[in-house]
């Protein structure tokens, strides 16, 4: 892919994936829908043995760059990779079987930009079975809330693919 070096992404949108050929292309057009498009999409492939590869490769799009694993080193791993290719002043994180509500990157950056005194911001969201049927959907605190500083000596309160993160507080 040929980069253009006068292009300075806001977002940077961080995908690994494993085997998702089911799923990445309704995953990567999610992402690609948005109504935000000041992002670059990261995919780190971490060695899918499926047509992952093939379809990533016949979505043609600038603001993807897609990177291969040699071998499959799992999701923490390839999520470092990502963060390293990523220039973007925020981190979005997603899967390779996650779909992205359109207008997510858009009202998360707005959040952001508007609150700087606020680092992540998370989302609710749905759960949906291999048929796009919803069973479920995980709903964490929210606001400034003791609840949320309460829940993080137990779990994590903001599910990673709703997570939208300043880069510069990952580097502090």
């Amino acid at each position: 892919m040929k980069e253009n070096k006068m292009y300075s992404p806001l977002i940077s949108v961080n995908m690994v994936v494993y085997n998702a050929e089911n799923y990445i292309k309704d995953a990567i057009n999610s992402v690609l829908n948005q109504t935000f498009i000041n992002f670059e999409f990261i995919i780190i492939n971490d060695a899918s043995t499926d047509n992952t590869k093939q379809i990533i490769n016949s979505i043609k799009d600038l603001r993807i760059k897609y990177y291969e694993n040699e071998s499959n080193m799992g999701p923490s791993y390839s999520r470092k990779i990502a963060l390293n290719h990523s220039s973007g002043e925020y981190i979005a994180v997603l899967d390779g079987d996650d779909i992205m509500v359109e207008t997510r990157l858009e009202k998360q950056f707005t959040y952001l930009e508007t609150n700087p005194d606020v680092a992540v911001i998370g989302s609710y969201f749905t759960c949906i079975n291999e048929i796009g049927k919803e069973i479920g959907s995980i709903k964490w605190p929210s606001g400034i809330d003791y609840n949320i500083y309460r829940s993080l000596y137990g779990e994590n309160p903001v599910g990673h693919p709703g997570v939208l993160i300043r880069k510069d507080v990952i580097y502090k």
